[in-house]
């Protein structure tokens, strides 16, 4: 499918939207989300959730755990593994898709990272061309306990025929002390836009349409040290099914997917922090002189 190698500079989100639409749209018709699917997801993010919070009583980073991955890390390798074996992972109705990357942001503080990651304004800039439009419904004044509220619309035209993405998203940044934070990042709603960018386009219903992308979740470590920010993300979707004929075919092609966006969001995020350090340093040189 060389069509699904086209658009890497993508983030998680954007990418697997299209390439899992493209996917979908040539081995199965429209499906809508069942009360079990949503029960099934709301229990394995639950889940996830609290093995952050025990995260935060000891072993915080993934990478400080065994396989040198804090030293592949540390030598500017974007390590990206998925959170099981077997992946993605079968529900009723549904796969959840659950991977885990990590990178090493050089010279960055944290205060700027998060700052960086907030301005939803700009993900049109930071993750073109697949982000059409975001809204910010709400940001938090308080630093110390973010929680804000945005929406962000994905299409491509070429891979979506006429197909968008519409995402309403809650996160909230939890700092436990000076070097380290967490974020919890989940949708709320998710609709598609039918026949988008033309005089008849319209929205779905939530749950309703191709099924390619149900809901999202992101799970996001930071940690200042070594002169700068470990920066882990855990990005957990949901997505309809694939018929029991075509999963040894369609599993590798996903789990292909899911590496390779993630692995471009993080790129794509280390661009957009890289700017801004080298914006703030460039500012401290002219102001000290």
């Amino acid at each position: 499918m060389p069509q699904m190698q086209r658009h890497t500079r993508l983030n998680w989100t954007s990418t697997s939207a299209i390439r899992l639409a493209l996917l979908f749209s040539r081995v199965v018709n429209g499906a809508e989300l069942r009360p079990e699917t949503a029960h099934a997801w709301g229990e394995y993010l639950a889940t996830a959730n609290a093995r952050m919070i025990d995260r935060t009583h000891g072993g915080f980073l993934w990478i400080d755990e065994p396989d040198e991955r804090l030293w592949r890390v540390r030598a500017g390798e974007i390590v990206v593994a998925p959170m099981r074996t077997k992946m993605p992972i079968t529900v009723p109705h549904g796969l959840v898709h659950h991977w885990i990357g990590a990178l090493f942001l050089r010279g960055a503080h944290l205060d700027e990272v998060i700052a960086r990651l907030r301005e939803y304004d700009r993900y049109g800039e930071f993750y073109a061309p697949a982000v059409k439009n975001v809204q910010v419904i709400e940001r938090d004044s308080n630093p110390h306990r973010a929680r804000d509220r945005f929406t962000v619309t994905l299409a491509n035209e070429s891979l979506f025929s006429k197909r968008a993405l519409e995402s309403e998203y809650a996160s909230q940044y939890t700092p436990l002390d000076s070097h380290r934070s967490y974020l919890l990042c989940q949708s709320v709603r998710v609709q598609e836009w039918s026949e988008y960018g033309t005089a008849k386009q319209h929205k779905l219903h939530p749950g309703e349409g191709s099924g390619y992308l149900w809901e999202i979740a992101t799970i996001s470590r930071f940690q200042e040290r070594d002169s700068g920010v470990y920066l882990e993300m855990e990005a957990i979707a949901l997505s309809r099914d694939v018929p029991l004929q075509l999963r040894f075919l369609v599993d590798p092609i996903i789990r292909r997917i899911a590496a390779s966006t993630l692995t471009a969001s993080l790129q794509e995020t280390q661009k957009a922090v890289e700017m801004r350090v080298e914006t703030a340093t460039l500012r401290d040189k002219v102001g000290g002189l």
